[in-house]
């Protein structure tokens, strides 16, 4: 199915990720270790570029290997993949993606991405590696799931922080925050303290005019 995100940024973030993930198992090859590469938020393993202007510097409407594609591609493999997905055609896509690797172990899952991640910390072994990639389409993830994978100290993490959901729920005057919208950052950001620091109250300035006595302020 056509999965149309990003446009030439994530083809840069995509080729950064392949080369890491290149780099990780050839690093690894030769040890004890079970690796897994995990994507909480694997959308169908393709990318359509979006806007035209973008496709006129690659192809137009082509379908690029989007991140699922890439990590299959890897070689050397890692042992085990775990693709995780919401959307039923999505992971439908992944899927018929992962059929075209019958020699690889693949794993699908369609639920929340947190209760995947915690879910996969769960069961990591002394022996167990991942690199897991969170790519989150808005502020879905939880700031405790990341501290579940900390935890674990068995994974290295991609993470793409979704800056521009967080500026969307962050207008300039923080009394027009939603309570809905302060939820949903307190949960991506961790902690209540982020809107004391960003609307900070200010403080008015000290007015002076040209016929005050100066004297008398030893700032002055």
């Amino acid at each position: 199915m056509k999965h149309e995100f990003g446009g030439l940024w994530t083809r840069r973030k995509l080729d950064l990720l392949e080369k890491y993930l290149r780099f990780y198992t050839v690093a690894l090859k030769n040890s004890p270790f079970t690796l897994h590469l995990v994507d909480a938020f694997a959308g169908t393993g393709q990318q359509s570029v979006r806007s035209t202007e973008e496709q006129s510097e690659l192809l137009p409407h082509v379908s690029l290997p989007g991140s699922v594609s890439i990590a299959l591609d890897v070689d050397p493999p890692f042992h085990i993949y775990h693709f995780n997905e919401t959307d039923n055609e999505r992971a439908n896509a992944i899927r018929q993606t992962a059929e075209r690797h019958p020699d690889k172990k693949i794993k699908v899952t369609e639920v929340d991405a947190n209760d995947f991640v915690r879910e996969f910390c769960s069961t990591l072994q002394k022996l167990d590696r991942a690199v897991v990639f969170l790519d989150p389409y808005s502020t879905e993830l939880e700031w405790q799931t990341l501290e579940c994978l900390a935890t674990t100290q068995k994974a290295d993490l991609w993470l793409l922080f979704p800056l521009s959901a967080l500026l969307r729920l962050t207008p300039k005057d923080g009394a027009q925050i939603r309570p809905e919208w302060r939820d949903k950052l307190n949960r991506l950001l961790g902690t209540t303290e982020w809107e004391q620091a960003l609307y900070k109250r200010k403080t008015a300035p000290v007015r002076r005019d040209l016929f005050e006595n100066h004297d008398q302020d030893p700032e002055l």
